[in-house]
């Protein structure tokens, strides 16, 4: 990406042109369904892109928030974006796909997919952020 390129040569700081998605996912029992919440915004916090889906599936709170994950590695590589930012607020999920500890069994399968498919990034940085911290995506929810 030129502008990407760009701003390395001019000295300007990494994370100046990375593109932040901020991740959440919640179930609803009564109904047997889940929702995922993505925000995708720019450096100064303008906000590029946003995804919003719900569909019929009885998963519990630690399979939605890492199928959540891979909903949004997704998102932005199907937006054209490659340099990117990921927040989770589940500190299970990102320990998983960094590698620093074994997923558990019920959840492995998705880790494996979306540690492949964020192989295809140009760079990508993994952060886990407190859940006062990912406030944008409720405001989908």
């Amino acid at each position: 990406m030129d502008y990407f390129r760009r701003g390395l040569e001019q000295n300007a700081p990494i994370f100046a042109f990375l593109n932040m998605c901020d991740v959440d996912g919640a179930t609803f029992a009564h109904s047997q369904t889940v929702g995922f919440w993505t925000i995708i915004h720019d450096h100064i916090g303008r906000v590029e892109a946003a995804l919003s889906k719900h569909f019929a599936a009885p998963l519990g709170t630690l399979e939605t928030e890492v199928k959540a994950m891979e909903e949004r590695v997704l998102f932005p590589w199907d937006m054209g974006i490659r340099d990117i930012v990921l927040e989770s607020d589940s500190m299970i999920v990102i320990d998983a796909l960094m590698g620093s500890s074994d997923p558990p069994v019920v959840i492995t399968n998705i880790i494996e997919r979306t540690r492949q498919k964020l192989q295809d990034f140009k760079s990508i940085q993994l952060s886990h952020v407190k859940r006062q911290g990912n406030r944008p995506v409720y405001v989908l929810a």
